[in-house]
């Protein structure tokens, strides 16, 4: 088919959709939804590069009175539109949004936030030229005498009517990257005496007379003590159950998206397939224990639909991962700096052990003026805030369970927690594994498999044992070859057998000169041994029965394929044979 329409990643505003015609999904029901909300100044946080930001833009259309005469057109085919609620286009709207703000210093950052609310009040006034404020007045203001100053002369210039609309955009973006770098400068801006507490007071006081809603998006909770003790009345609606696909997209709205953007016939697939292989990567958030959908991350799936339309090819999702998202290892490591080693290592423990997280309920306000360190809780609660878990739907009441959501968020975990958060010693470091035999595709690999087991040999400690089962072996081979450029190396990797479907290899090394070892690991501690005396019999039987049916799978075809079981008792190799 010839693509009629254009793919929003990146730049495109909500606006230009129709004229441009830009693929979106449709979420114009979800203003209403708000509309109806028990609170007049809603808080909705959602990870990064979520689909927030369009939303804004669409509220701003819906609601700016002085967009009336481009509603028809900017909505036109929409939900909204053919509700025809009499709210559209009724308020005068004051956008902020703080994700451009730069400092080293206190002053530094007062300076950028006065300078972004001036360039929002500005694009204000040009579009209400009935309020009359001299800016260039207050630039040597702070921040909060001059949104307190401008909002007085809305109100002198409406007249007592009540119809300001505020929307503030990553409300934390800022406060956040301060926080990654300098503790101290983000208590001094976050406290009872700084301005952000004072400039969230400053609107709370024209909710009044003055301010007749407000809508806030950002990703975590770490910077909303300041507004909330400000602005007291704001509400965090971010689990709210009818909220949960206010952003991202569910399976069906991503069918039609790539039905729009994507000539599936020249890629020999459907709608349906492509948005079923995206899934494992890019799917698997819910923001309500009760959700009854999962979503895609929108961002990370427009970056895959242009990049697969562009090389004309279908492509790994695993490998298209949007940059933009800055999921890495660093920000998960930026958390454990402030909390205590015990809880990394429960945590760690928890991963490999259970695959999930329970705790009692999400950090809504985080205050690390009043803690010093996080607790299991908080840690947890800002992983997914940050888009690294997700709730699990679930029925049981105060629990909420946590997982991550993907694939490319588990190879994020394990890299974390094998790399980052397990540091290797000096000596570790030097010890290479022995992979000759394997880069020359031959079978006998006998020399790799010591150099493993002299690494974990050396290496393991008891806090090490704590951790040790089948996923942190794997993983922390995993970590290791990711030194040797002319492997390819993949965890958990899913394969295709006939008659049997869609299986997963604990490791696969790829020389890339037609050769693939699939590795099938077990392992049982040493207490289990005493319980059970024929365990490592079972275990070879159970690994045998496996990796024998993984040879194979239709992803081999035309390979050479050499397929091991590996079995450890603690971090002692006990079995290795070759299948």
């Amino acid at each position: 088919m010839a693509i009629k329409y254009t793919n929003p990643y990146g730049s495109a505003n909500f606006n230009s959709f129709n004229e441009d015609k830009v693929a979106f999904v449709d979420k114009t029901n979800f203003i209403e939804v708000i509309d109806k909300l028990d609170t007049k100044y809603p808080i909705l946080l959602r990870p990064r590069r979520f689909g927030k930001t369009t939303f804004v833009q669409m509220l701003d259309y819906f609601y700016d009175i002085s967009k009336k005469d481009q509603y028809d057109e900017v909505f036109r085919g929409t939900k909204i539109i053919e509700k025809n609620l009499p709210s559209h286009n009724t308020y005068h709207v004051l956008n902020l949004e703080f994700s451009e703000i730069y400092g080293n210093t206190s002053a530094q950052l007062v300076e950028g936030f006065t300078s972004n609310i001036i360039d929002s009040i500005t694009d204000f006034i040009d579009r209400y030229p009935e309020v009359n404020f001299e800016v260039d007045e207050y630039k040597n203001k702070t921040p909060s005498a001059l949104i307190n100053a401008f909002f007085t002369s809305c109100k002198i210039a409406f007249k007592g009517k009540q119809d300001l609309y505020v929307i503030i955009d990553e409300y934390d973006n800022f406060a956040n990257e301060i926080l990654s770098k300098n503790r101290d400068l983000f208590k001094e801006i976050t406290n009872a005496n700084g301005f952000l507490k004072a400039f969230y007071k400053a609107i709370k006081k024209h909710t009044t007379k003055v301010i007749a809603k407000t809508f806030i998006t950002g990703v975590s909770s770490v910077s909303l003590d300041s507004l909330t003790s400000g602005f007291n009345i704001a509400k965090n609606v971010t689990c709210h159950p009818k909220l949960n696909e206010f952003a991202g997209f569910t399976k069906d709205e991503l069918i039609g998206l790539i039905e729009k953007l994507v000539d599936t016939k020249a890629l020999n697939t459907t709608a349906e397939v492509l948005a079923e292989n995206m899934r494992k990567a890019y799917n698997g958030y819910a923001f309500n224990r009760k959700a009854k959908n999962t979503l895609f991350n929108s961002s990370m799936c427009l970056n895959y639909l242009d990049a697969i339309e562009t090389e004309g090819e279908l492509l790994n999702p695993e490998d298209i991962v949007d940059i933009a998202c800055a999921y890495d290892t660093s920000k998960i490591a930026d958390i454990f700096k402030y909390s205590q080693e015990y809880i990394r290592n429960e945590i760690i423990d928890d991963y490999y052990t259970k695959n999930e997280f329970v705790i009692g309920k999400l950090a809504e306000s985080i205050n690390l003026n009043l803690i010093e360190n996080y607790d299991k809780d908080t840690v947890l609660s800002l992983m997914y805030y940050l888009g690294y878990l997700t709730i699990k739907p679930c029925n049981i009441l105060n629990e909420v369970h946590l997982v991550c959501p993907n694939k490319i968020m588990k190879n994020v975990f394990r890299k974390c927690f094998t790399q980052a958060l397990v540091n290797e010693t000096t000596d570790e470091k030097a010890l290479k594994f022995d992979v000759k035999n394997i880069k020359l595709g031959l079978a006998d690999i006998q020399d790799f498999m010591d150099s493993v087991q002299q690494y974990f040999l050396l290496r393991t400690t008891h806090q090490h044992l704590l951790h040790m089962s089948e996923a942190y072996l794997v993983g922390v081979i995993k970590a290791k070859l990711e030194s040797e450029p002319t492997l390819a190396s993949f965890e958990e990797q899913a394969i295709h057998v006939p008659n049997h479907g869609e299986k997963f290899v604990d490791l696969l090394i790829d020389n890339k000169k037609g050769t693939c070892y699939l590795f099938e690991f077990k392992f049982y501690s040493k207490n289990n041994t005493l319980k059970h005396p024929n365990i490592l019999q079972e275990k070879i039987a159970e690994a045998t029965a496996q990796i024998n049916s993984y040879k194979t799978a239709v992803e081999f075809k035309g390979k050479i394929v050499y397929s091991y079981i590996v079995i450890f008792e603690a971090a002692n190799l006990v079995h290795f044979e070759q299948c």
